[in-house]
C-alpha cells in the first residue's frame, strides 16, 4: 500500500506542470526525437509511467528497471517523509528527488514521447 501512495506522489510530481497543456504545443526539435515506443515502469505488475530516452549508456528498459527498484526501495524506507518528494530542474532534465535520493530523471525526449512538456 505504501508503494502506491508513493507512486501517486511521484506521478503527480512528474506531471504536475504538464497536464492541462496541449500536446501540440511541444516544440518540434529533432534532437529530442523518440527512438522507440518506450519502456514501462511497473509497480506490482502495473505500468505507472513510460520512459523513452536513452541516458548515457542506459537503455529505456534499463532506466525503467532502475526506477522501479528505486520506487520500491523508497516505499520500504519509512524514514523519508512524503513531503520530501519533489522535482528539481537540472537544465536539460528534471529530477524527481526523495529527500537526498534521486528517483528518476525526465528528459526532453521522455516528455516528447509522452506528448507532454517537461516539468520544470
Amino acid at each position: 500500500m505504501a508503494a502506491w501512495v508513493l507512486v501517486s506522489i511521484i506521478l503527480s510530481t512528474c506531471v504536475a506542470h504538464s497536464f492541462g497543456q496541449e500536446p501540440s504545443t511541444l516544440p518540434e526539435n529533432p534532437e529530442v526525437a523518440v527512438e522507440n515506443a518506450g519502456a514501462p515502469v511497473e509497480i506490482d505488475g502495473r505500468p505507472i509511467l513510460v520512459v523513452y530516452a536513452r541516458v548515457g549508456g542506459f537503455t529505456p528498459e534499463e532506466r525503467a528497471r532502475a526506477i522501479e527498484q528505486r520506487i520500491v526501495s523508497l516505499a520500504r524506507n519509512r524514514s523519508i517523509p512524503i513531503d520530501a518528494i519533489h522535482s528539481e530542474n537540472r537544465g536539460a532534465w528534471t529530477e524527481i528527488i526523495a529527500g537526498t535520493d534521486r528517483i528518476m530523471g525526465i528528459t526532453e525526449a521522455d516528455a516528447a514521447g509522452a506528448e507532454r512538456a517537461r516539468p520544470n
